[in-house]
């Protein structure tokens, strides 16, 4: 009996998630609203609609956690930032003409390879650490300690220079 009730909840919570969220998009679209507000709109709506989350779903427990926790935060806040009467006037066109999303393969391609990227860079910065690293422990079994820093600096850069 209990179980019906929190289905029943949470149904209800998730229509009125995604109303209100049709109605931050709106406003987000009205020049009254400030800068702010607008970038926390785009880093809300670009989670939302992402087809890649930061914690997978298929994680046990943590998967939906962050959606449950990140996304309503990211649209309270939008909400507390957005004038009243500029949210009001979203929520009642969100009402009249509820947003219809279809699906974007192009938004989805885009969004990995942004990830792609964004992993790509990361792996760079891990060997272009390694390569300093290296070169640190070369230096540092080459010359004594009052050489080491023009000597440090001048193969650092040599290594950088190459690649």
């Amino acid at each position: 009996m209990r179980a019906v009730g929190l289905k029943e909840t949470l149904r209800r919570r998730a229509k009125d998630l995604k109303r209100q969220l049709g109605a931050v998009y709106y406003a987000y679209r009205d020049p009254r609203v400030g800068p702010l507000p607008k970038a926390i709109i785009v880093a809300c709506l670009a989670y939302s609609l992402s087809p890649i989350d930061l914690i997978p779903d298929f994680v046990p427990v943590l998967g939906y956690l962050d959606d449950l926790i990140i996304v309503p935060a990211l649209i309270g806040l939008a909400i507390k930032l957005i004038p009243k009467d500029v949210f009001e006037e979203a929520r009642r066109r969100a009402e009249a003409e509820p947003l219809s999303l279809r699906k974007n393969w192009t938004f989805a391609v885009i969004f990995i390879l942004l990830w792609i990227a964004v992993a790509a860079m990361g792996l760079l910065f891990q060997k272009l650490a390694g390569v300093k690293t290296e070169v640190l422990k070369t230096v540092e079994s080459d010359v004594g300690p009052e050489e080491r820093k023009e000597v440090q600096f001048k193969k650092v850069y040599s290594e950088l220079k190459q690649e």
